[in-house]
């Protein structure tokens, strides 16, 4: 009668075992790697949207002032404005660049409108549209620039920016 082999070697059982594991272990960095590819890439669009809603909030807000009651320096990385509203209330928004923090609210920026901007700038218009001013009774329209930083990438720095015309003059 012949030799009828029944089951599986050590030797063979010891390669399976090793093969699957290799298997499973790369599947697995492969799964862990596109995890955390597709995180990165929702936080930078997380940053992205929160700056576009922000300058897009001021832009609503600016077309339905009455006037620019305060605005800051130009140049200033963590500039404010405040508006004077139809209704009476004054509303202000500001940055707070250490937390990097845009704030908003009645009368004073204690609310919280986003998170992740780094620099806010404000530039008033007089009714030219190209000359820049500071004097409150003289802004007719106002730029706003947010800008915030996509650490991931080289030089991710990225600003996005809106104008607005103060519709009550």
């Amino acid at each position: 009668m012949g030799n009828t082999r029944r089951g599986m070697t050590l030797l063979e059982l010891i390669m399976a075992t090793s093969l699957m594991t290799a298997m499973v272990v790369a599947v697995g960095v492969v799964l862990r790697t596109g995890h955390v590819t597709w995180q990165a890439q929702q936080a930078d669009t997380a940053k992205i949207m929160a700056a576009n809603a922000t300058v897009r909030h001021i832009a609503r807000r600016v077309r339905q002032a009455q006037a620019v009651t305060a605005i800051s320096n130009p140049n200033a990385k963590e500039g404010s404005l405040s508006l004077l509203m139809p209704s009476g209330e004054t509303l202000v928004w500001t940055l707070d660049k250490q937390a990097e923090e845009t704030l908003f609210g009645v009368d004073s920026a204690d609310n919280l409108l986003s998170r992740g901007i780094t620099e806010l700038h404000f530039i008033g218009y007089e009714a030219d549209g190209v000359t820049q001013t500071t004097v409150e009774d003289d802004i007719h329209s106002v730029k706003c620039r947010a800008v915030f930083e996509l650490p991931r990438e080289t030089n991710g720095t990225r600003t996005v920016s809106c104008w607005a015309w103060l519709r009550a003059w």
